[in-house]
């Protein structure tokens, strides 16, 4: 009888957190996402300000085939 020994990842803390922007600025975040054998690229966008308060979000999707260095 062979036993399957199973072993969990380490754990990794993330320490990343939101940091309040300075007055008057914009942070814009920007996500791409590529479907190669349907020949979908999509993206999607938001940007908020230093209240946090969403300002745009956008989101499309395209027919076309690209590659993650042409869609960087």
């Amino acid at each position: 009888m062979v036993q399957a020994c199973i072993q969990q990842a380490p754990r990794v803390q993330n320490n990343t957190r939101w940091v309040k922007l300075q007055e008057r600025w914009i942070k814009c975040n920007v996500e791409a996402g590529f479907f190669i054998d349907q020949g979908i690229t999509t993206i999607a966008c938001c940007a908020r300000n230093s209240n946090d308060e969403l300002q745009y979000a956008q989101t499309r999707q395209y027919n076309l085939k690209l590659s993650t260095l042409e869609g960087d």
